[in-house]
């Protein structure tokens, strides 16, 4: 369990690569942040998923192309990120 006691967010995690790699981080043992593309059909009843199988807590809508929506998504994931970091 590599990523025990991380938190990793993903980028596009209601579908195909993204997913993929989300849970493959939860079964590493990541606490996992499922987001979505909130403009896409189905997107986020597909995170609601992907979080089911990761035993995700959060499910955040993120346009990477907006600035606020990248925002918003880390500002709403940042209480229950303490000082846990992947990359650290």
């Amino acid at each position: 369990m590599r990523f025990r006691d991380k938190i990793v967010l993903v980028t596009g995690s209601a579908r195909g690569f993204g997913a993929t790699i989300a849970r493959s981080f939860a079964h590493e043992g990541a606490q996992v942040v499922i987001t979505y593309f909130p403009a896409a059909p189905g997107d986020e009843a597909l995170a609601h998923a992907v979080a089911r199988d990761c035993g995700a807590e959060l499910v955040l809508p993120l346009d990477v192309r907006e600035r606020a929506s990248v925002h918003a998504t880390f500002h709403a994931a940042a209480p229950t990120c303490d000082s846990r970091r992947a990359d650290s």
